[in-house]
Protein backbone atom coordinates (compact mmCIF):
# COMPACT_ATOMS: atom_id res chain seq x y z
CA UNK A 1 0.00 0.00 0.00
CA UNK A 2 1.56 3.18 -1.04
CA UNK A 3 1.77 6.24 1.30
CA UNK A 4 -1.08 8.07 -0.49
CA UNK A 5 -3.54 5.59 -0.17
CA UNK A 6 -2.52 5.00 3.90
CA UNK A 7 -3.27 8.92 4.78
CA UNK A 8 -6.57 8.31 2.68
CA UNK A 9 -7.59 5.62 4.77
CA UNK A 10 -5.96 7.20 7.80
CA UNK A 11 -8.38 10.66 6.77
CA UNK A 12 -11.16 8.78 5.95
CA UNK A 13 -11.62 6.80 9.53
CA UNK A 14 -10.74 10.27 11.34
CA UNK A 15 -14.08 11.45 9.71
CA UNK A 16 -15.94 8.63 11.22
CA UNK A 17 -15.46 9.30 14.28
CA UNK A 18 -16.00 13.15 13.41
CA UNK A 19 -19.80 12.12 12.32
CA UNK A 20 -21.14 10.77 15.57
CA UNK A 21 -19.43 13.04 18.04
CA UNK A 22 -21.18 16.33 16.00
CA UNK A 23 -24.17 14.40 16.41
CA UNK A 24 -24.08 13.89 20.27
CA UNK A 25 -23.14 17.50 20.72
CA UNK A 26 -25.93 18.62 18.43
CA UNK A 27 -28.59 16.57 20.22
CA UNK A 28 -27.01 17.75 23.89
CA UNK A 29 -27.46 21.56 22.40
CA UNK A 30 -30.67 21.28 21.20
CA UNK A 31 -32.14 19.41 25.16
CA UNK A 32 -30.71 21.14 26.66
CA UNK A 33 -33.22 23.79 27.62
CA UNK A 34 -35.23 20.69 28.22
CA UNK A 35 -33.37 19.14 31.12
CA UNK A 36 -33.22 22.39 32.77
CA UNK A 37 -36.68 22.71 32.62
CA UNK A 38 -37.09 19.15 34.00
CA UNK A 39 -34.69 19.63 36.94
CA UNK A 40 -36.22 20.21 40.63
CA UNK A 41 -36.46 24.04 41.14
CA UNK A 42 -35.86 23.68 45.18
CA UNK A 43 -38.73 26.21 46.84
CA UNK A 44 -37.49 28.61 49.47
CA UNK A 45 -39.95 30.06 52.09
CA UNK A 46 -38.78 33.30 53.05
CA UNK A 47 -39.50 35.44 55.96
CA UNK A 48 -38.07 38.99 55.86
CA UNK A 49 -38.51 41.24 58.87
CA UNK A 50 -41.47 42.88 60.38
CA UNK A 51 -41.53 44.42 63.54
CA UNK A 52 -44.20 44.03 65.35
CA UNK A 53 -45.75 41.97 62.58
CA UNK A 54 -43.65 39.02 63.68
CA UNK A 55 -46.98 37.98 65.14
CA UNK A 56 -48.71 38.08 61.96
CA UNK A 57 -45.78 35.62 60.50
CA UNK A 58 -46.34 33.39 63.18
CA UNK A 59 -50.13 33.48 62.73
CA UNK A 60 -49.18 32.38 58.78
CA UNK A 61 -46.31 29.97 60.05
CA UNK A 62 -49.53 28.51 62.49
CA UNK A 63 -51.70 27.50 59.32
CA UNK A 64 -48.64 26.93 57.31
CA UNK A 65 -47.13 23.76 59.27
CA UNK A 66 -50.46 22.40 59.22
CA UNK A 67 -49.40 20.98 55.28
CA UNK A 68 -47.77 17.29 55.36
CA UNK A 69 -45.38 18.96 53.09
CA UNK A 70 -44.03 21.95 55.23
CA UNK A 71 -41.88 19.35 56.85
CA UNK A 72 -39.40 19.23 53.37
CA UNK A 73 -39.43 22.90 52.43
CA UNK A 74 -36.28 24.84 53.25
CA UNK A 75 -37.31 27.88 55.43
CA UNK A 76 -34.97 31.57 55.62
CA UNK A 77 -35.93 34.26 57.72
CA UNK A 78 -34.02 37.66 59.16
CA UNK A 79 -34.74 39.94 61.66
CA UNK A 80 -38.47 39.01 63.10
CA UNK A 81 -38.56 37.02 60.55
CA UNK A 82 -36.06 34.56 61.69
CA UNK A 83 -37.76 34.37 64.97
CA UNK A 84 -41.63 33.30 63.12
CA UNK A 85 -38.90 31.04 61.24
CA UNK A 86 -37.51 29.61 64.36
CA UNK A 87 -41.39 29.26 65.95
CA UNK A 88 -43.11 27.94 62.98
CA UNK A 89 -40.30 25.36 62.51
CA UNK A 90 -39.88 24.61 66.50
CA UNK A 91 -43.63 24.10 66.60
CA UNK A 92 -44.18 26.64 69.03
CA UNK A 93 -48.06 27.36 69.72
CA UNK A 94 -49.32 31.15 69.10
CA UNK A 95 -51.26 31.61 71.91
CA UNK A 96 -48.76 29.75 74.36
CA UNK A 97 -46.11 32.32 73.07
CA UNK A 98 -48.21 35.37 73.20
CA UNK A 99 -49.47 34.67 76.91
CA UNK A 100 -45.25 34.07 77.84
CA UNK A 101 -44.72 36.93 75.95
CA UNK A 102 -47.38 39.32 77.91
CA UNK A 103 -46.04 37.72 81.31
CA UNK A 104 -42.49 38.40 80.63
CA UNK A 105 -43.69 42.11 79.60
CA UNK A 106 -45.58 42.18 82.93
CA UNK A 107 -42.76 40.72 85.25
CA UNK A 108 -39.95 43.32 83.45
CA UNK A 109 -42.28 46.31 83.88
CA UNK A 110 -42.32 46.86 80.12
CA UNK A 111 -45.88 49.28 80.67
CA UNK A 112 -44.42 51.06 83.42
CA UNK A 113 -41.17 52.15 81.90
CA UNK A 114 -42.89 55.21 79.30
CA UNK A 115 -40.32 55.58 76.07
CA UNK A 116 -38.15 53.58 76.95
CA UNK A 117 -40.51 50.08 76.78
CA UNK A 118 -38.26 47.12 75.52
CA UNK A 119 -35.09 49.02 75.08
CA UNK A 120 -32.04 47.65 76.43
CA UNK A 121 -34.15 44.80 77.92
CA UNK A 122 -35.71 43.10 75.12
CA UNK A 123 -32.92 40.98 74.03
CA UNK A 124 -32.49 39.24 77.53
CA UNK A 125 -36.48 38.66 77.09
CA UNK A 126 -36.35 36.94 74.02
CA UNK A 127 -33.57 34.48 74.58
CA UNK A 128 -35.63 33.27 77.95
CA UNK A 129 -39.11 33.77 75.99
CA UNK A 130 -37.16 30.86 73.15
CA UNK A 131 -35.69 29.08 75.45
CA UNK A 132 -38.74 28.02 77.63
CA UNK A 133 -40.87 27.86 74.25
CA UNK A 134 -38.68 25.46 72.45
CA UNK A 135 -37.94 22.01 72.82
CA UNK A 136 -35.23 20.43 73.60
CA UNK A 137 -34.47 19.27 70.25
CA UNK A 138 -35.10 22.49 68.15
CA UNK A 139 -31.70 22.35 66.45
CA UNK A 140 -32.78 19.06 64.79
CA UNK A 141 -36.33 20.78 63.87
CA UNK A 142 -34.53 23.46 62.21
CA UNK A 143 -32.08 22.03 60.36
CA UNK A 144 -33.09 22.61 57.41
CA UNK A 145 -33.91 26.64 58.43
CA UNK A 146 -31.19 29.18 57.96
CA UNK A 147 -31.29 33.12 59.22
CA UNK A 148 -29.46 35.94 57.83
CA UNK A 149 -26.96 37.78 59.67
CA UNK A 150 -24.92 40.81 59.01
CA UNK A 151 -21.63 39.84 60.25
CA UNK A 152 -18.65 42.20 60.70
CA UNK A 153 -15.96 42.04 58.68
CA UNK A 154 -13.32 44.63 59.92
CA UNK A 155 -14.76 47.66 59.26
CA UNK A 156 -18.10 46.37 57.71
CA UNK A 157 -20.49 43.76 57.53
CA UNK A 158 -21.23 41.24 55.25
CA UNK A 159 -24.57 38.97 54.67
CA UNK A 160 -23.87 35.25 55.90
CA UNK A 161 -26.53 32.55 55.94
CA UNK A 162 -26.31 31.25 59.34
CA UNK A 163 -26.86 27.12 59.51
CA UNK A 164 -25.97 23.60 61.01
CA UNK A 165 -27.28 24.65 64.60
CA UNK A 166 -25.13 21.91 66.69
CA UNK A 167 -27.57 22.59 69.62
CA UNK A 168 -30.57 24.53 71.35
CA UNK A 169 -28.14 26.88 72.66
CA UNK A 170 -26.29 27.87 68.83
CA UNK A 171 -29.88 28.20 67.51
CA UNK A 172 -31.02 31.05 69.73
CA UNK A 173 -27.69 32.58 69.68
CA UNK A 174 -28.10 32.39 65.75
CA UNK A 175 -31.69 34.05 65.95
CA UNK A 176 -31.25 36.60 67.84
CA UNK A 177 -27.90 37.72 66.09
CA UNK A 178 -30.30 38.07 63.04
CA UNK A 179 -32.55 40.13 65.07
CA UNK A 180 -30.09 41.85 67.04
CA UNK A 181 -30.99 45.90 66.52
CA UNK A 182 -28.07 47.83 67.80
CA UNK A 183 -28.13 49.07 71.40
CA UNK A 184 -32.17 48.85 71.13
CA UNK A 185 -31.83 45.12 72.30
CA UNK A 186 -29.80 44.84 75.40
CA UNK A 187 -27.78 48.19 74.62
CA UNK A 188 -24.41 46.25 73.02
CA UNK A 189 -23.31 47.08 69.19
CA UNK A 190 -23.25 44.02 68.55
CA UNK A 191 -24.73 40.58 69.22
CA UNK A 192 -22.17 37.47 69.45
CA UNK A 193 -22.90 34.77 67.41
CA UNK A 194 -19.84 31.80 67.03
CA UNK A 195 -17.76 34.26 68.54
CA UNK A 196 -18.48 36.76 65.57
CA UNK A 197 -20.02 40.23 65.94
CA UNK A 198 -23.47 40.45 63.88
CA UNK A 199 -26.06 42.84 63.73
CA UNK A 200 -29.81 42.46 62.02
CA UNK A 201 -30.00 40.95 58.87
CA UNK A 202 -32.62 42.65 57.06
CA UNK A 203 -30.44 45.87 57.63
CA UNK A 204 -28.92 45.50 54.11
CA UNK A 205 -32.10 43.41 52.82
CA UNK A 206 -33.76 46.22 51.06
CA UNK A 207 -37.29 45.69 50.06
CA UNK A 208 -36.71 45.66 46.04
CA UNK A 209 -34.06 43.13 46.38
CA UNK A 210 -35.48 40.59 48.64
CA UNK A 211 -34.67 38.25 45.72
CA UNK A 212 -30.64 38.33 46.57
CA UNK A 213 -28.21 35.96 45.55
CA UNK A 214 -27.64 34.98 48.96
CA UNK A 215 -30.83 33.21 49.44
CA UNK A 216 -31.22 32.25 46.00
CA UNK A 217 -27.83 30.57 46.03
CA UNK A 218 -28.54 29.45 42.35
CA UNK A 219 -31.51 29.85 39.60
CA UNK A 220 -32.83 26.53 40.84
CA UNK A 221 -34.48 28.19 43.70
CA UNK A 222 -37.55 29.83 43.90
CA UNK A 223 -38.17 32.19 46.64
CA UNK A 224 -42.30 32.03 48.19
CA UNK A 225 -42.66 34.85 50.78
CA UNK A 226 -44.63 35.01 53.78
CA UNK A 227 -44.65 38.97 54.04
CA UNK A 228 -47.50 40.68 56.04
CA UNK A 229 -47.28 43.43 52.81
CA UNK A 230 -48.85 40.59 50.68
CA UNK A 231 -51.98 41.11 52.72
CA UNK A 232 -54.69 42.71 51.86
CA UNK A 233 -55.71 43.40 55.22
CA UNK A 234 -52.85 45.08 56.37
CA UNK A 235 -53.19 49.04 56.13
CA UNK A 236 -49.14 49.94 55.56
CA UNK A 237 -49.81 53.82 56.39
CA UNK A 238 -51.95 53.07 59.41
CA UNK A 239 -50.09 50.11 60.86
CA UNK A 240 -46.82 51.02 62.19
CA UNK A 241 -44.35 48.22 61.97
CA UNK A 242 -42.29 49.39 65.42
CA UNK A 243 -45.58 51.15 67.25
CA UNK A 244 -48.45 50.04 69.55
CA UNK A 245 -51.49 50.80 69.69
CA UNK A 246 -51.76 54.29 72.29
CA UNK A 247 -52.24 54.06 75.84
CA UNK A 248 -52.63 50.08 75.85
CA UNK A 249 -52.33 48.07 79.03
CA UNK A 250 -51.26 44.27 78.53
CA UNK A 251 -54.91 43.49 77.99
CA UNK A 252 -55.47 45.66 74.89
CA UNK A 253 -52.24 44.99 73.33
CA UNK A 254 -52.43 41.35 73.83
CA UNK A 255 -55.59 41.69 71.85
CA UNK A 256 -53.85 43.68 69.01
CA UNK A 257 -50.97 40.91 68.94
CA UNK A 258 -53.65 38.18 68.71
CA UNK A 259 -55.79 39.60 65.87
CA UNK A 260 -52.35 40.36 63.70
CA UNK A 261 -51.91 36.52 64.58
CA UNK A 262 -55.43 35.89 63.46
CA UNK A 263 -54.74 37.79 60.02
CA UNK A 264 -51.54 35.86 59.62
CA UNK A 265 -53.07 33.06 59.78
CA UNK A 266 -56.06 33.90 57.54
CA UNK A 267 -54.17 35.03 54.59
CA UNK A 268 -52.33 31.52 54.88
CA UNK A 269 -55.04 29.90 54.66
CA UNK A 270 -56.60 32.09 52.12
CA UNK A 271 -53.87 31.92 49.57
CA UNK A 272 -53.57 27.74 50.29
CA UNK A 273 -57.61 27.55 49.52
CA UNK A 274 -56.62 29.43 46.19
CA UNK A 275 -55.00 25.98 45.00
CA UNK A 276 -51.61 24.93 43.77
CA UNK A 277 -52.13 27.00 40.40
CA UNK A 278 -53.34 30.12 41.58
CA UNK A 279 -50.68 30.81 44.55
CA UNK A 280 -46.91 30.49 45.00
CA UNK A 281 -47.48 29.31 48.66
CA UNK A 282 -50.53 26.55 47.16
CA UNK A 283 -47.60 25.62 44.79
CA UNK A 284 -45.05 24.87 47.47
CA UNK A 285 -46.69 23.61 50.25
CA UNK A 286 -49.70 21.78 48.18
CA UNK A 287 -49.17 18.00 46.37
Amino acid sequence: MTWFERCSLSSQSSESWKVPLLRRMLLLLLLWPLTRALQTREKVLVLPGGGLFFWWQLGAMSRIRQEPAFKDVKVVGTSAGALAALCGRGGVEFDEALKLAIKLADDGGVWTRGRLGLAGIWGDMIRVWLDELLPDDAADLCKDTNFVVLQRKRLWYRRQLATDFQSKKDLIDAALASAHVPFFLDGRLNANWRNTKCIDGSFRLLKTKRSNSLIRGTDLKELVFVDYSLDPQVQLKKEKVFKLPKDGDSHTIEAYLSSLGDRGYQWADTELRKGKANSDLGHLLLR
